[in-house]
């Protein structure tokens, strides 16, 4: 089976426009999810880099990371659930480590619940490796989150 072109995937900057949409798309993702309003302020924060996945003219995805010194961490990746397994989640993850090291950040760290195998295996890939568990982390299911890190 032939994957579909991402000839029209354009990676941009999360711009005021699209707050609607992304936190939409984070309400359906999350149990414990950002507001509109978070997402407007984290958009005035100069520690942000804030990227969308368009496709075809429509938001398909985006990707967070916060960063301080030269540590980072990626807050939230998300793909709407009918674009996943696409190379969508890779693309805007690749973004992001670019982003990071354009700003000179040396480490980036994440958490993914220990049930998301289909993240674990994308991290794994880009070189994110173990570094502890946070017991209990997420809630609805109550479960652990794997704290991974990928030094650049």
């Amino acid at each position: 089976m032939t994957q579909p072109s991402l000839k029209h995937l354009h990676l941009r900057q999360m711009q005021d426009e699209d707050i609607k949409e992304v936190a939409s798309l984070e309400k359906i993702s999350f149990d414990s999810f950002w507001s509109k309003g978070t997402f407007q302020k984290l958009l005035t924060r100069h520690d942000i880099e804030a990227w969308v996945a368009v496709k075809d003219a429509e938001l398909v995805g985006y990707a967070v990371l916060s960063y301080f010194g030269n540590e980072a961490e990626l807050t939230n990746i998300v793909v709407t659930e009918e674009n996943r397994k696409l190379g969508i989640g890779s693309r805007l993850l690749s973004k992001i480590i670019d982003v990071a090291v354009g700003l000179r950040i040396e480490k980036i760290f994440l958490e993914v619940r220990s049930s998301n195998e289909q993240a674990g295996i994308l991290y794994e890939r880009f070189g994110f490796h173990q570094m502890g568990v946070r017991k209990g982390y997420y809630k609805n299911p109550k479960e652990d989150a794997q704290i991974l890190c990928k030094i650049l």
